[in-house]
């Protein structure tokens, strides 16, 4: 095989339908969600696939940093990645169709498993914030049977676990006591910057078991270890 042949191939965008877009609101690019695929140089592919959606509060998308910027990480050790354009909020959509659009991906990214030399049993779904809650209920739900709280999204609780607005935790909340609530977890960004995420601007976490208890069984908690935000970088 020559070297042309095995250089990395253009990303690809791919709009999840065609025509029929269920629950379509009209014709224009936001009622027309998409995914760009994101392809490895062919001598490095493992045969694997992500589907990346990125985060934004299910009001916009941070599709360089958190997509564009994620597929290229991907690719470095082989894998393709499929960054999905959903829709959300900021385009008139709500639930289910976030959740429609990244099971929409999937099905595509399985499709054309042989096409771009992926097994159909490697496909996997990452998310960032919002698309973080969005990918969790990708992974966790039927697509035929859909299960839990409608109110939560179907999943665990993302921004409705909010008990303070962002502006108001930084007014509220001292850097002290979100040092002390951090405490042993390994961070780097624990500052007034990132004072809005503390966990006191959450609600508790047994109000939010008591939410989505009607979504999953709760095997078991853990503390992490290790906490990371990413910049704009």
């Amino acid at each position: 095989m020559s070297a042309a042949e095995l250089q990395q191939p253009e990303p690809q965008q791919i709009l999840l339908w065609e025509r029929n877009v269920p629950n379509a609101l009209g014709n224009e690019e936001k009622d027309k969600p998409k995914t760009t695929v994101w392809f490895p140089d062919i001598d490095k592919s493992v045969g694997t696939a992500i589907v990346v959606c990125p985060g934004g509060g299910y009001g916009n998308l941070a599709m360089d940093h958190e997509g564009k910027q994620i597929a290229e990480w991907f690719n470095s050790f082989g894998v393709t990645a499929a960054v999905l354009d959903y829709r959300h909020r900021s385009k008139g959509y709500g639930h289910p169709n976030p959740l429609l659009d990244v099971q929409r991906a999937i099905r595509i990214v399985r499709l054309n498993a042989k096409a771009w030399n992926i097994d159909p049993a490697q496909i996997g779904v990452i998310g960032f914030s919002a698309g973080g809650h969005l990918a969790s209920t990708a992974a966790v739900h039927s697509e035929d049977h859909p299960k839990g709280n409608a109110d939560w999204n179907y999943s665990a609780p993302h921004g409705a676990g909010r008990v303070m607005s962002r502006s108001a935790a930084k007014k509220t909340i001292t850097l002290t006591e979100y040092e002390k609530a951090m405490e042993g977890v390994f961070s780097t960004t624990v500052n007034r910057v990132t004072i809005d995420e503390a966990p006191f601007a959450y609600k508790s976490m047994q109000e939010v078991i008591e939410n989505s208890k009607d979504t999953m069984t709760i095997v078991k908690t853990i503390k992490p270890l290790y906490n990371f935000k990413a910049g704009q970088e």
